[in-house]
């Protein structure tokens, strides 16, 4: 048990430590809530349901660009590749929120009135800022933007981190969830993505 407690300390100690360096690079928007993943167990019990199909990315056929249900982004930006059940993305220049058809990018039918939340378990290297933003895309000529930055990663090298954000939306039907970053000509960004998730938190669903 002390060694647990003192595992516990040292990472708190690390992620404050992150938190309050140099203010010169880029400052992130308010993310959802994050917590640093150790001995937490992983597996989908832990959070129910998952409403993202292949959420856990293990659905890839060898050879595709991307897992079964999700699009691949714009190489121009972005590219993405299977990392041992992992999806692996890669920015060299910004991909603008606004550019939903050059994301990285999954779906999910979804109702009003009822809590969700999106977890995202993730790898961050470099000093870039990934996001996720989240659109409608049934009932439209044009999908809407809903939310353009649900939640934001922290920059970091390479330690796993749970990111969690409430959302509800505002009518029934299709939404995608987008992942675009900020990063400046000299950078690369890299965000090692182990699953995206949707449960549904209405009446303690999980």
């Amino acid at each position: 048990m002390q060694h647990r407690n003192l595992l516990w300390i040292a990472l708190a100690a690390l992620w404050l430590g992150g938190c309050g360096g140099d203010k010169s690079g880029p400052v992130p928007p308010p993310p959802g809530i994050v917590q640093v993943v150790a001995e937490a167990p992983l597996d989908a019990h832990w959070y129910g349901m998952n409403l993202l199909p292949n959420g856990h990315f293990t659905n890839w056929t060898h050879g595709q660009p991307t897992p079964a249900d999700f699009e691949a982004p714009d190489p121009r930006y972005s590219q993405v590749g299977s990392a041992g059940g992992t999806v692996r993305q890669t920015w060299t220049q910004s991909d603008l929120v606004q550019q939903r058809d050059a994301q990285f990018r999954g779906r999910a039918a979804l109702r009003a009135g009822v809590d969700y939340e999106f977890i995202a378990l993730a790898e961050t290297r470099g000093d870039g800022i990934a996001s996720i933003g989240m659109w409608l895309t049934s009932g439209r000529d044009e999908p809407e933007m809903v939310e353009p930055t649900l939640l934001t990663l922290l920059p970091g090298q390479g330690m796993l981190k749970k990111y969690a954000a409430p959302f509800r939306v505002p009518e029934n039907g299709t939404y995608e969830f987008t992942s675009h970053a900020v990063v400046t000509p000299e950078e690369t960004l890299e965000v090692v993505w182990h699953r995206w998730h949707i449960v549904e938190t209405t009446g303690d669903a999980r």
